[in-house]
């Protein structure tokens, strides 16, 4: 009878031993592996910042379709844009409240702003202990570019009334957004960080993760995203670093080498470098050479590809 139980331990305790193997072994293959950089993939990984291909346009070469694209009036949109039309809301707000030191909002101010097509509505009240909190409102909002959201959103945050510092954050999942005929739901979290005395000359940064869900087609992922705007010199800089993640494709790290500057915050840069870090040390480098051509953009990699377009 005792062997008999020893035996049952036995069994029960291989079974377990080899459970917890066969899982360990499994959860490798639950992280998205990095990408191989090639022909076919280098373009939509190192585009996405600036612009998501449509996946009906995978035939040839990206950056070239683009540059037909844009040449005709098309709009396009990547994790830049989405961002800037999350948060420019609010930094228009807070900059319209010129708070000063010692000074707090504790009555909700409303400011509205029309965009191409519909409008946003922020909402936000500073208590003295500077605990804020309101709400962010698209009522079917378009961008320049016809990025259109629709949803309510709401804003927490604080204010450091003796410094001015700022943090406003915003929690979303499933906001419904289109481009033309594209339909997407975004989901994420955001933080943005910024001085409140400061008007518009200023640093501010957002930190972020973000899912793009292109309904029906594909996912586009940021983690760890760390997005910076420089306003205060004399050209906007913007400056990008986090993980992107395309389910086709794998994961690339993207590293700012050099901020990308812009005559104006909404335009293309003239200058600045983005590199794309992928499996087996291969990299991808997308810059902007031309001062004189704002947009124009070379992409060269570890492989010696080279090719160009224009946004």
């Amino acid at each position: 009878m005792v062997r008999n139980s020893r035996k049952t331990f036995l069994r029960a305790a291989l079974a377990i031993l080899l459970t917890i193997l066969l899982t360990a072994c499994a959860a490798p293959n639950q992280t998205r592996p990095q990408v191989h950089f090639d022909g076919n993939n280098t373009q939509v990984i190192t585009l996405t910042p600036y612009y998501l291909p449509d996946p009906q346009e995978q035939r040839g070469d990206h950056a070239w379709q683009l540059t037909l694209k844009v040449s005709d009036g098309k709009p396009y949109f990547g994790l830049i844009k989405a961002h800037s039309l999350l948060i420019d809301p609010l930094i228009a707000y807070v900059t319209q409240l010129n708070l000063q030191p010692g000074q707090t909002v504790v009555v909700p101010k409303t400011l509205q702003q029309a965009g191409s097509r519909g409008q946003t509505t922020v909402q936000l009240a500073i208590a003295a202990t500077g605990a804020l909190s309101g709400s962010l409102d698209y009522e079917n909002y378009a961008d320049n570019c016809g990025l259109t959201y629709n949803a309510a959103l709401t804003v927490t945050g604080q204010l450091d009334t003796a410094t001015g510092q700022l943090e406003l954050n915003l929690d979303y999942a499933r906001l419904p957004a289109q481009l033309e005929q594209r339909r997407f739901l975004l989901s994420g979290q955001l933080q943005l960080t910024m001085n409140a005395y400061q008007g518009k000359q200023q640093r501010y940064l957002v930190h972020s993760r973000m899912l793009i869900d292109e309904v029906n087609q594909r996912q586009v992922q940021l983690t760890d995203g760390l997005l910076s705007w420089d306003l205060s010199g004399r050209y906007p800089a913007f400056s990008i670093t986090g993980t992107v993640a395309i389910p086709e494709f794998g994961t690339a790290v993207i590293v700012t080498d050099s901020p990308l500057l812009s005559y104006a915050k909404d335009s293309p840069p003239f200058d600045g470098v983005l590199i794309f870090k992928g499996a087996e040390a291969s990299w991808r480098r997308l810059y902007f050479p031309k001062s004189t051509d704002p947009g124009a953009f070379r992409i060269d990699g570890s492989n010696g590809m080279r090719t160009m377009g224009k946004f």
